[in-house]
């Protein structure tokens, strides 16, 4: 049987799930292949042309050629960074230092091979705009807005730390990227301002207008998916085309991967077509504004949360709650936002009182929510049960029993019994400790490290309070992790021996010298010159987990 023929006949209603699941499949393979990118050239043309007809893909093959070799070879300036007379650039392939004529090198600009740089008219303008509106919005300000540059403009160099923590606690962080709400406001916007003409003729601005969310995004995946979407059906309405919406999102989720293998191993891009796929599954068109609004934010949680939990280790169930109360003063930042782009010095005092009251209330609500904050991150095989029964349910008519996946983060986490000492960089230094008895903490270093190195391995433990412990954040605080008792219990010494210690965490390297104390079951440090086999490199061995009896 041909290729053809399965395309035809095997593939004739699922076609979008088994396009989607190849490219899934083909991503898994090359992620572990060194040669991934001539293989991947190949797998990509094969699916190509096995879903696809022969016209089709005699067009879309050689564009999808050349769109690779121009992606892999070239990248957009998102912003110049100078510290210490030191220039790195922000790309949209990451970051990039040292070649020749950085010096030069502006935002928007499109680098190639890093020898050459171009002017791409309207993209490199936008990508410039951004940064240079957004900095204008601040200085117009006095300094004092931070999140609604975030809003409007994708730009989140001026959010402190602390209010990014209390968006994460909150459950209101994707609202400080540019995603599908923004994408949503700006469509809204434009039918209600052409509603004068025709219903097709509406579309046609927005066609125009919303490609160029893309670049002013910074490139953002979830702007790339909000943007392709709605896209997609309003070229299918003017060609009076019936399109089903989850197999539309299948496509287009097979369609990003194909083009970018890396997208099924970014966060952004799983959790922004999990939101999608529940909203689109679960909402009913019957629903009021209020009712449309808490099922939307209940469908979108149910897809995401094990994700969420996988990937981070928290969850705050009253995120559907926060997210209605806080959502129409986003709206007002917005709009007040985009006319300070136009007459800065006149809407600059609005928009400053609207932001205060904004971080009040974030605050308040951080106050209120932290109590339903949970860090938790149950074992991934019951987290992928879990998401498969839910996937079932939502397709039944028991789809209400999908909420029972709430109770994931919930569920207790058994005592361990270990005393764990994560792998952080060298200007970190922490660990966690978990007995029947007790539970400890300590850390010192970057905020960065606290976050995305600490809090999930206290979320393997299911730990939110802590009996005794010490945190300090030197380029910020934490808002996450309670400690009733501000010092340690004794089992591990920081530094300095004392009684009854039986393990020494030295936060210095090159410190252990003999003759080392016999009392002392392990010297952990992260490197030392002299070695022993009561000393425990983690330079060198990484991550050490000390059972205890």
């Amino acid at each position: 049987m041909s290729i053809a023929l399965l395309n035809r006949e095997l593939f004739r209603r699922y076609s979008p799930y088994a396009y989607l699941l190849s490219a899934t499949l083909a991503s898994f393979i090359v992620h572990y292949n060194p040669t991934h990118h001539w293989l991947w050239l190949i797998i990509t043309t094969v699916i190509i042309i096995s879903f696809f007809k022969p016209k089709q893909a005699l067009v879309i093959v050689p564009l999808f050629l050349i769109f690779q070799y121009v992606s892999t070879h070239s990248a957009f300036v998102l912003d110049v960074e100078d510290t210490n007379k030191k220039i790195s650039l922000r790309t949209t392939n990451g970051f990039v230092k040292n070649f020749e004529g950085i010096e030069s090198v502006q935002t928007g600009d499109l680098l190639w091979n890093k020898t050459s740089r171009y002017r791409i008219p309207i993209i490199s303008r936008l990508l410039g705009l951004r940064q240079e509106r957004a900095a204008m919005m601040v200085a117009a300000t006095g300094g004092r807005i931070n999140t609604t540059p975030a809003f409007i403009l994708a730009v989140r160099d001026y959010i402190p730390s602390r209010i990014n923590d209390q968006f994460t606690i909150t459950g209101l962080a994707h609202l400080l990227s540019m995603s599908g709400f923004h994408v949503a406001v700006l469509t809204g916007g434009l039918l209600l301002f052409f509603s004068f003409l025709p219903k097709k003729l509406r579309l046609i601005p927005c066609i125009i207008v919303l490609p160029l969310l893309i670049p002013l995004s910074g490139f953002a995946v979830t702007v790339q998916r909000s943007v392709l979407f709605p896209l997609a059906y309003m070229f299918a309405y003017l060609l009076d085309l019936k399109v089903s919406s989850v197999k539309l999102l299948a496509f287009l989720a097979g369609s990003l991967i194909l083009i970018s293998p890396n997208n099924l191993y970014s966060i952004s891009f799983l959790l922004s077509f999990s939101a999608v796929l529940g909203i689109l599954i679960v909402f009913n068109k019957r629903y009021s504004l209020v009712k449309g609004i808490i099922a939307m934010g209940i469908a979108s949680s149910v897809f995401t949360l094990p994700l969420q939990l996988y990937y981070f280790g928290t969850a705050n169930l009253l995120s559907i709650i926060t997210t209605t109360i806080f959502t129409p003063i986003v709206w007002l930042q917005m709009a007040l936002g985009l006319l300070a782009l136009i007459m800065p010095a006149i809407t600059a005092p609005a928009l400053v009182y609207t932001e205060r009251f904004a971080n009040w209330l974030i605050n308040w609500l951080t106050d209120i929510s932290w109590h339903t904050l949970f860090i938790s991150k149950p074992p991934l095989p019951l987290l992928v049960i879990a998401t498969a029964i839910a996937l079932i349910l939502v397709c039944t008519r028991f789809r209400l029993a999908s909420l029972a996946i709430f109770i994931l983060p919930m569920l207790p986490i058994q005592p361990d019994n270990v005393l764990r000492f994560p792998v952080l960089p060298p200007s970190a230094k922490g660990y966690i400790l978990k007995t029947d008895n007790a539970t400890e903490i300590f850390y010192q270093g970057m905020r960065s490290s606290f976050v995305y190195d600490m809090l999930p391995i206290a979320a393997e433990f299911g730990l939110k309070t802590f009996d005794y412990g010490r945190i300090r954040i030197f380029d910020g605080e934490n808002l996450y992790l309670r400690v009733r008792n501000n010092y340690l219990s004794g089992l591990v010494c920081v530094n300095e021996l004392a009684n009854g210690c039986k393990y020494m965490y030295s936060t210095r390297s090159n410190t252990l010298t003999p003759p080392l104390d016999k009392d002392i079951k392990l010297y952990v440090i992260y490197n030392n010159k002299h070695r022993d086999d009561k000393i425990y490199i983690q330079k060198e061995d990484g991550e050490l987990t000390i059972p205890l009896k």
